[in-house]
């Protein structure tokens, strides 16, 4: 007579935890070059929108030259005295860039 055997199909419950733990190091892994990714790709978006503004600036005050108000870079020496080195520089703020059309409100 052939007694009943327990069929052995199915997998043990050190093979279940094995896999856990090995489909959780991938998933660190990848997680781990997931963020890295974002942070460069968020990085390089920033230095790609200040050179945008840069050269933004630079054409509107080309585009306005005459229309600007310049300051003089001016110093006071030691006697009290100003002195000027000859350069002048002036301010464009973003607002300025998108309300005359050289950048998009996005920025803002």
């Amino acid at each position: 007579m052939k007694k009943n055997q327990q069929s052995n199909k199915g997998f043990t419950l050190v093979e279940i935890l094995a896999t856990i733990l090995i489909l959780s190091l991938v998933i660190g892994i990848a997680a781990f070059g997931v963020t890295k990714a974002i942070s460069s790709s968020k990085a390089k978006s920033v230095e790609v929108t200040i050179n945008n503004l840069k050269t933004s600036s630079v054409d509107y005050v080309n585009e306005n030259i005459n229309n600007i108000q310049w300051v003089s870079n001016t110093t006071t020496n030691e006697a009290g005295e100003e002195e000027t080195d000859g350069t002048e520089f002036t301010c464009v703020s973003i607002i300025a860039l998108v309300n005359y059309g050289y950048y998009s409100k996005n920025i803002l």
